[in-house]
């Protein structure tokens, strides 16, 4: 006896989203099947106008309103393709930063200018960072609306993962070429070894 497949709120939530859009797309059809276009004055000026063939002004709101919706169900599921935890919607978390790091390149080096902040705010809260002068509150806050880039740590807001940092990414990057690179260096060895001593 085969087992019913259990669907996630995530798979469901989406599904449902796709449905809507096949709904709202033949609502769409439907509206603008039954409604025949009619010549409309269109004033320019006090004196100009043109007259253009269109579907009424309640028709034309009615096909608006439609096409409004497709496009922001499609985006809903656009969003749904993203990292989303739904852990945060369930405990009304609006803002959860999460082991934010910002760092800046310089001649001498690299500013931590945040290191390891992790917060979370939620709905109808109210959040003050306060420190001592340079201590990374104008860049916190610069890093949460997207004007930097993190270094490392994660940005969710309302659930979605808005940014997120690569540093981790770039260093597993540098190590598995460093290590690709010294297994490369041991196997010619090796070959360079076998070639010598197949030589007469």
């Amino acid at each position: 006896m085969s087992k019913k497949k259990t669907l996630s709120p995530e798979k469901k939530a989406l599904l449902e989203t796709k449905k809507k859009i096949k709904a709202a797309k033949k609502a769409l059809a439907k509206a603008k099947k039954g409604a025949k276009k009619e010549l409309i004055r269109e004033e320019i000026s006090p004196d100009e106008f043109i007259v253009r063939r269109d579907y009424s002004v309640e028709k034309q709101a009615e096909i608006a309103a439609i096409r409004e919706e497709i496009r922001q169900l499609r985006f809903n599921v656009e969003m749904r393709r993203v990292t989303f935890d739904q852990s945060l919607v369930n405990e009304n978390i609006i803002l959860s930063v999460r082991h934010l790091k910002q760092y800046f390149g310089t001649g001498k080096g690299k500013t931590k200018a945040v290191h390891d902040i992790s917060f979370d705010l939620h709905q109808g809260e109210c959040l003050g960072l306060v420190g001592e002068s340079g201590c990374g509150k104008t860049t916190t806050g610069r890093t949460i609306i997207g004007l930097y880039q993190p270094t490392s740590g994660s940005i969710y807001y309302k659930g979605y993962r808005i940014a997120a940092g690569d540093r981790w990414n770039r260093k597993e990057i540098k190590w598995k070429r460093i290590r690709a690179e010294e297994e490369i260096r041991l196997l010619r060895q090796e070959c360079e070894e076998e070639c010598a001593d197949l030589s007469p």
